[in-house]
Parts: C-alpha cells; sequence; structure tokens
C-alpha cells in the first residue's frame, strides 16, 4: 500500500470513529453535507505528482504522518494574557479559535455595529442554523479534492462572517487561529465562511499562529461571497509553528462591482500552501491577489491561484513575491481563464522571486488562456540574486555587507508591505522580516 493509500486508510478509519455531532439527527441538511462529504472522500484519491496542480509540491511527509481531528478541550482556554494574540497597537474586533473551536474568553466582540454578525460555525448551528442553511445553499460546498472532502466531513467549527446590505464595519475584524500543543500530533480543520451583502463594506485578517513547540496540520477551508458592490480587504498572515503543515483553500465568489483585494504572508511554517480559485460573475467586478513568501531553512512555500473571468469587464491583479533564504523551495502557479464571452477583461500576474542562496529552488508557472479577443492581459516572472551593483553601491557608502544584503531585501518586498492600508498591520510584517533576515544572517 503506497503513501496516499495508507493516509486515506487511516483518515477513513478516523471517520468511521468519529462521534456523530449531536445536531446531525436535528438537522437534516447538515447531516447531507458532511455524509456528502465522506462519500466525495471515498472516490477520490490524495493528489499526486502526477496531477499537475500538484506537480511541484511534495506530499509524502504530510502523508506519512497519523494525525488526529483536534476535539474542543475547556482547558485550552488563552484568555486575555497572550499579548501575541493581538497585533500591537491595533484596535480591532477579535475572535480566536484554538485548535480550531472557539475561545471566547480570548476574544472581544464588543460594540459590533448593527447588521454584523461575527461568530463561531459552531454557535450558529445552534442559534441560527436556519441562517447558515440559507448560505449553504449560495456557496459552492463541493468536495472536489481529497482535501477539502476531509475538511469539510471532520469539521465542526470556524469563523462565520455575515455583513448586511451597504453596512460598513467600522474597523477591522481580526481572527486568530491558535494551535495548541497536546500529546498527540492534530489536525484543525477550521471552516471560514464569509458573506458580504450588495455595498457592504469589511476589512478582515486571518492570521495562524503556536503557542509553542507543536507539530500539526491545519486544514483551511474558506468560502467567500461578496454581492453586487460589496468591498472586502482580506489580509492574511501565516506564521505557524516551524514545524507546522497549512493547507488553506480559498473559494471566492464576485458579483457585478464588488471589490476583493487580499494579501497573503507566508511567514513560517514547515509546508505552507494556499489555494485560491476567485470566481468573477458579475461585470466591473475586481480582484486582486498580493502576497510574499519567506522560504527559510529546508521550508516549502507554495502560492496556487486559479482567476476565472466569466464575464465582460472585469479586471483581476496578481503580484506575489518571494524571498528565499536557506535551502527552501517555493512553488508559485497562477492561472487566469478568460472565457469567450468575457471580453473587455484586464488581467495582470507578476511573480518574481528573490534568492540568497545558492541550494533553493524556485518552481513559477504564470499561466493565461484567453478565449476572447479584446482583452488585455500580461504575465510575467522573474528569478534572481542581488543585483552586484546596487550592493557595491551601498558598500561603497559605508555601510556594510550584512546591512546592505538587508536593506536590498527589505526593499525587494517593500512593494507589498507598502500596499497594506493597516500601519500596525504593516509595522508587524516589517518586523517579522527583519527578525527572518537576522535569523538568517546569524545576527
Amino acid at each position: 500500500m503506497n503513501t496516499s493509500a495508507q493516509a486515506k486508510h487511516w483518515y477513513q478509519q478516523v471517520m468511521a470513529e468519529s462521534a456523530p455531532q449531536p445536531l446531525e439527527s436535528q438537522l437534516p441538511w447538515w447531516q447531507q453535507v458532511r455524509r456528502q462529504a465522506r462519500e466525495s472522500f471515498a472516490r477520490v484519491e490524495f493528489p499526486t505528482r502526477k496531477h499537475e496542480a500538484w506537480r511541484y509540491t511534495p506530499l509524502d511527509k504530510l502523508l506519512q504522518q497519523s494525525f488526529v481531528p483536534a476535539t474542543r478541550d475547556p482547558s485550552l482556554t488563552l484568555g486575555q494574557s497572550r499579548p501575541d494574540l493581538a497585533i500591537p497597537g491595533l484596535d480591532a474586533y477579535r475572535m480566536v479559535f484554538v485548535n480550531g473551536h472557539f475561545d471566547a474568553d480570548a476574544s472581544q466582540l464588543a460594540g459590533l455595529p448593527a447588521g454584523v454578525t461575527l461568530t463561531s460555525i459552531a454557535t450558529l448551528l445552534h442559534e441560527q442554523p436556519q441562517k447558515l442553511a440559507a448560505l449553504y445553499q449560495q456557496l459552492d460546498t463541493a468536495s472536489d479534492n481529497a482535501f477539502s472532502a476531509l475538511h469539510t466531513a471532520l469539521s465542526t467549527d470556524g469563523l462565520f462572517i455575515h455583513v448586511d446590505e451597504n453596512v460598513h464595519v467600522d474597523k477591522p475584524v481580526e481572527v486568530v487561529f491558535v494551535a495548541a500543543p497536546g500529546e498527540q500530533a492534530v489536525t484543525s480543520v477550521p471552516g471560514i465562511i464569509v458573506s458580504l451583502a450588495a455595498g457592504a463594506r469589511a476589512t478582515w485578517i486571518e492570521r495562524y499562529t503556536s503557542t509553542g513547540q507543536s507539530f500539526y496540520f491545519q486544514n483551511v477551508l474558506a468560502r467567500i461571497a461578496l454581492g453586487p458592490g460589496a468591498k472586502l480587504d482580506h489580509y492574511r498572515v501565516v506564521a505557524e509553528h516551524a514545524d507546522a503543515y497549512h493547507l488553506s483553500t480559498i473559494h471566492v465568489r464576485q458579483q457585478a462591482a464588488s471589490d476583493y483585494r487580499a494579501m497573503t504572508m507566508h511567514l513560517n511554517g514547515t509546508w505552507l500552501r494556499s489555494d485560491w480559485q476567485v470566481d468573477l460573475l458579475g461585470t466591473d467586478a475586481l480582484s486582486s491577489l498580493t502576497g510574499l513568501c519567506l522560504v527559510n531553512g529546508s521550508q516549502l512555500s507554495d502560492v496556487h491561484t486559479r482567476i476565472n473571468h466569466s464575464v465582460p469587464a472585469c479586471k483581476s491583479y496578481e503580484n506575489f513575491k518571494s524571498l528565499l533564504l536557506g535551502n527552501g523551495r517555493m512553488v508559485f502557479d497562477g492561472s487566469i481563464k478568460v472565457q469567450p464571452q468575457a471580453q473587455q477583461t484586464e488581467a495582470v500576474m507578476r511573480n518574481d522571486n528573490l534568492m540568497l542562496s545558492d541550494d533553493a529552488e524556485v518552481d513559477t508557472k504564470p499561466q493565461l488562456e484567453i478565449f476572447a479577443d479584446n482583452v488585455k492581459c500580461s504575465h510575467g516572472t522573474t528569478v534572481g540574486q542581488l543585483d552586484a551593483e546596487q550592493l557595491f553601491y551601498l558598500r561603497s557608502r559605508g555601510i556594510d555587507r550584512h546591512t546592505a544584503k538587508q536593506m536590498l531585501c527589505q526593499g525587494f518586498l517593500g512593494e507589498i508591505t507598502a500596499a497594506c492600508a493597516l500601519p500596525e498591520l504593516r509595522a508587524y510584517a516589517e518586523h517579522a522580516i527583519a527578525d527572518a533576515l537576522a535569523a538568517a544572517s546569524g545576527a
């Protein structure tokens, strides 16, 4: 039995031994969602290198692990004593999840404006299941791959955000997913549902961190729906433990004139992958995906994007940069598809990679599929090392080699961090970059 088959057998056994959720018998639609996920998992296989989307992404080490689902443990509450739960100086509504389960004591939700629902999926299932059922009918709940099916079959909690029509959330919503170490290696499976009605506006920060030495697997499935004219600024900060595995699958559905701007930062973790599927379903919709990846040691950082232009006059922009400091690996696989009816499309994709080590590896594959003739589309990618002339210029001004390299690296990533509209988050990211550069140089 190969590694993939062994992993599938293990998780099927985990599903069989998992206790049924009490609400499943009371909510037939929820029972059906989970049953369909289990059936889907039984049909599909874990991807291999033969699958094009996973060609450059090694899975053997992940699938060799016998992770068990993280359960709700009342003793694992963080309270308000952890200073790293909040970004310094940031005034925000805050939700905290520990091993994928909501921690009300560590959260700060007071003062939410009318028309904003910010709660956990488990709470919503108990208190307003009909609201969640209505959204599930609108969202894509199909589990078309093994990881998504596994998530849906095991997930019992997660984040739920809904903003009513024309409501503007007055300050950011910061959601922190904390991995807490235990006796067993666990997989956390937080679900995320974010829905903005027509004309609504919000800023959402999604962060991942850990409490200490911990070996775990975060398997996240996010579904985001933007109504006509809605706007969402979405910041993702993945700073897992150095031994952790992290997979995020993000589905975004945009209606006419909606505006979705996402910035993702891969800062730490042994194996990190973010998968984006953005469907532009209404005219004049705009999607912007930007990000930076720090690849240290033998880490893997993987970004996959799939943008589907299916209607006219939409715009999509992508700009991802990576900095490789050790013998790790960076993968960027971006695809833009312009359907025949999607005339007047404007799409730009860019991926730039800076290597500070001869032992690092970059696999970058930007793709355009264009079936319309009235479009403006482009893509480009670069892989290189520090510019010797720039380094010489700084050295000739009396700047030592170490500081000069740091300045050039920070300047390279500065285009991404400068686009962050939240000064506190921008400072947080710049500090993390400076720490990584200092650690890599032995300073």
